[in-house]
């Protein structure tokens, strides 16, 4: 037995992730599960790293990104964190 794709309605569009200038982002998987909000704006750190930070969580976490099980959402997120307040990412960090 074949299985047919199963493609969105009429009307349908993916969920807004968040405004360009946002500190939040919502990650979904590759099943359309949501993995749950993001929120940075409260890294005490300048604005701009924060925000240039979570312009490549975004990239690493959409659909072409590597970061696509929420374990690694999750990790990545935290050493985002850290980085910014810190400084400081593991070696095991690579990609980030």
């Amino acid at each position: 037995m074949t299985t047919q794709a199963q493609f969105p309605g009429a009307g349908y569009s993916r969920p807004n992730v968040a405004a360009a200038d946002s500190l939040t982002h919502t990650v979904y998987g590759e099943s359309g599960e949501s993995f749950g909000e993001f929120d940075f704006s409260d890294i005490d750190a300048p604005r701009q790293l924060v925000s240039d930070l979570v312009t490549a969580f975004r990239s690493g976490t959409g659909s072409t990104g590597r970061w696509r099980s929420k374990s690694s959402v999750r990790e990545v997120a935290s050493l985002l964190r850290r980085f910014a307040v810190d400084g400081l990412v593991p070696d095991y960090a690579d990609g980030l």
